[in-house]
């Protein structure tokens, strides 16, 4: 490829185009902005990033029922049929 295809194919929008229906070197054009924005984000984050959760909150159950009351309700007898 010469330079003045690699400038188009650098300012081309590839955001209508279907994955499938991208070249080689679309596809690498593509990843190629998408490790500079990774890089860019990294960048200006820093350490501000939240660390990752090694696994999920445990979830404790709650032991404070003594205010709670099983709700029964009224049997109603069936109407003979």
């Amino acid at each position: 490829m010469d330079d003045q295809s690699d400038e188009d194919l650098s300012q081309r929008d590839l955001s209508q185009v279907a994955e499938e229906n991208l070249t080689p070197e679309e596809q690498n054009e593509l990843k190629r902005r998408f490790d500079g924005f990774l890089a860019l984000l990294r960048e200006k984050m820093g350490s501000k990033r939240r660390p990752r959760a090694k696994s999920k909150p445990k979830i404790e159950p709650r032991l404070d029922n003594k205010n709670v009351q099983s709700w029964d309700p009224p049997v109603v007898p069936r109407k003979p049929s």
